[in-house]
C-alpha cells in the first residue's frame, strides 16, 4: 500500500508545521505544512527533495530536544520524558525518510533505469 509508505512523510510536514507555529513563524509553517505535496510530483527529484525535508525536520527536532532539555536541566526540572518524546519524533522523520525507499517507492516516483 503506497499510500501508507506516503502518509508518514505528510504528518512529519504537519508536526514540522505545529512546532512553527508554536513559534510564531508563518513562512515556515506554510513551507512545511506544503513541503511534503512535492511527492505528488512522482519524480526522482521530489524524493530527493522530501527525504532533504525529513532529514532537516530530524535536526529541528534534536535541537529543539537538545535546548529545551538544556534550559530544563538548567531549571532543575525533569527532562527525559521529553528527550524520549522529541527523539521518537525525530526518529518519525528518519523512518518516513526510509519509506520513500524501495521498490515500490521507486515505481511510485516512476524510476527510470537511466534516472539512477
Amino acid at each position: 500500500m503506497t499510500f501508507l509508505r506516503l502518509l508518514p512523510s505528510f504528518l512529519s510536514g504537519v508536526l514540522l508545521g505545529a512546532h512553527f507555529l508554536r513559534w510564531g513563524n508563518i513562512f515556515l509553517v506554510l513551507l512545511s505544512v506544503a513541503f511534503p505535496f512535492m511527492i505528488l510530483a512522482r519524480r526522482r527529484w521530489a524524493k530527493i527533495a522530501v527525504q532533504c525535508f525529513l532529514a532537516f525536520g530530524t535536526f529541528v527536532w534534536l535541537l529543539v530536544a537538545w535546548k529545551i532539555g538544556q534550559d530544563r536541566m538548567a531549571m532543575g526540572m525533569p527532562w527525559i520524558r521529553m528527550a524520549v518524546i522529541l527523539s521518537c519524533v525525530a526518529a518519525f522523520n528518519v523512518a518516513a525518510a526510509l519509506l520513500l525507499q524501495g521498490g515500490r517507492m521507486r515505481d511510485w516516483f516512476r524510476f527510470q533505469p537511466k534516472d539512477l
